[in-house]
């Protein structure tokens, strides 16, 4: 049984290294979304963002002086 878990584990560790390219169709009958969108309750407080372990150049890059 640890034999099949490990075969299993190691098949979707390898795997994830291609990926289908998005083709673009046609809509013959797509439609339009119009509206509102409201929340209800209090406003949650901000979460906080762990630079340090997940950081993100992207953002980080644009906000940061270097220091």
């Amino acid at each position: 049984m640890r034999y099949v878990i490990g075969l299993l584990i190691a098949a979707l560790g390898c795997g994830g290294g291609a990926a289908w390219a998005y083709e673009e169709a046609p809509v013959p009958n797509g439609g339009t979304l119009i509206g509102t969108a409201k929340l209800d309750g209090a406003v949650p407080k901000p979460k906080g963002y762990n630079l340090l372990t997940l950081p993100d150049p992207i953002y980080c890059g644009r906000i940061s002086d270097g220091q």
